[in-house]
């Protein structure tokens, strides 16, 4: 404390120096004892004094002032940076719970997404794909293009028979509804006629998970679901100079498999998303993979 003060200190200790010097000084000419002295004297050697103290005085005075308003200017100071520090802080803490109420929002509803689809197909939609596929398929032709992965069938004769096991077939068939959704998408998704995909697949096993796929999102659960996530996809590219995006994106491909991902992106392509946002998406999910 003194060694913050030293040049104040300084100061005043010449100042009491100096007085003291003026009164051994005097001294020499005053005895200062009352018994020898005349009252005369002593009212000269008061006015003497007070005319040679006063400015020293004076000047301690103001070195005393002067220190107390540098002691309170300090002191005010370093409350201001204290409460400036303080006020910093609060707005981090502030802005840090913001993003983890905003990024606990964001990943309950992706969690919630991913549950409606990491589950499996259920019967009214395998029901739906078994009519999709029967629908855009000849029934002449059940036995030369199912017949491959339903050998079976070759054994039977009756049309009504060997729908009855295709249909059981299909129900029977455990496949979850995202390898479905993927199927479908990475077929051509909307962009194709069903009967399109039918003629084009059906020698192949995957036709179901096609049908269920095409059943589901064609379905009004599956809209919703696929409006939901384009929100997201919205919410996530808004915010994305901002942590929130990549953390949003880490906690999307934590969900949902990041080539059912890349596959929905490219279906909203189509209709919903910019260029912009087609190439970030893209661009991050492909470096985070190689991550």
């Amino acid at each position: 404390m003194f060694v913050k003060y030293a040049k104040e200190l300084i100061i005043v200790g010449l100042l009491v120096l100096i007085i003291a010097g003026i009164f051994i000084h005097f001294s020499v000419y005053f005895d200062y004892l009352p018994n020898t002295v005349t009252l005369d004297g002593w009212v000269k050697t008061a006015s003497y004094f007070n005319n040679v103290l006063s400015p020293i005085l004076l000047t301690i005075s103001i070195t005393l002032i002067y220190l107390t308003w540098a002691t309170s200017r300090r002191e005010f100071q370093d409350t201001k940076h204290l409460l400036s520090a303080q006020n910093s802080d609060l707005k981090a803490q502030i802005k840090e719970q913001e993003f983890k109420n905003e990024f606990d929002i964001f990943s309950n509803r992706m969690r919630s997404l991913a549950s409606r689809i990491n589950i499996p197909v259920n019967d009214q939609i395998k029901s739906f794909a078994y009519m999709s596929l029967i629908t855009h398929l000849d029934e002449f032709d059940y036995k030369s293009k199912v017949g491959s992965w339903i050998p079976e069938v070759e054994k039977i004769d009756s049309i009504e028979e060997i729908a009855k096991y295709i249909q059981k077939f299909i129900m029977d068939y455990q496949v979850d509804l995202a390898s479905s959704i993927y199927a479908y998408l990475l077929v051509g998704g909307r962009s194709l006629d069903m009967k399109v995909h039918v003629d084009t697949y059906c020698k192949n096993m995957e036709i179901i998970d096609i049908c269920c796929g095409f059943q589901y999102l064609n379905s009004k659960s599956g809209k919703i679901w696929l409006r939901t996530f384009l929100r997201h996809l919205k919410l996530v590219f808004a915010n994305q100079s901002e942590r929130y995006s990549e953390h949003s994106i880490d906690e999307m491909l934590f969900n949902l498999d990041s080539d059912l991902v890349t596959q929905l992106i490219i279906e909203l392509a189509k209709d919903d998303l910019t260029e912009d946002e087609i190439n970030y998406f893209t661009d991050t999910i492909k470096h985070k993979g190689i991550q």
